[in-house]
């Protein structure tokens, strides 16, 4: 991970972005990578240990599934989320998240931030 200061302004972007993920869409690992700057294992390591007061269940892995999956599936199904037919991840496709509203929206809550 990154230095100290480093390290905790990608904590903040990471959840900030996680956090504007509209219900009922799902984002990539590799998506929230790309929109702070950041390689999608270390968004990984930060959804482990700091997630949980966002919504985690809206970030999938590369295979489009999510380590606990029999956790996501309640919030999946509350939010319209469909679930692939083996029940093993969501139907990423027809629930990702349209990329640049989202990056729009990162952008100007990002600009609200105070600086550090």
């Amino acid at each position: 991970m990154p230095p100290r200061t480093e390290r905790d302004r990608l904590i903040g972007e990471v959840l900030l972005a996680v956090s504007l993920v509209p219900a009922g869409r799902v984002v990539s690992y590799s998506d929230v990578s790309e929109l702070v700057g950041a390689h999608p294992r270390q968004v990984g390591q930060i959804m482990a240990h700091w997630a949980h007061d966002v919504p985690w269940w809206r970030v999938t892995d590369v295979r489009r599934g999510l380590g606990p999956v029999s956790e996501a599936r309640p919030h999946w199904r509350a939010e319209g989320i469909g679930i692939a037919a083996d029940g093993s991840r969501c139907r990423f496709a027809d629930h990702h998240a349209e990329l640049a509203q989202w990056a729009d929206a990162f952008d100007r809550a990002h600009g609200e931030l105070p600086r550090s």
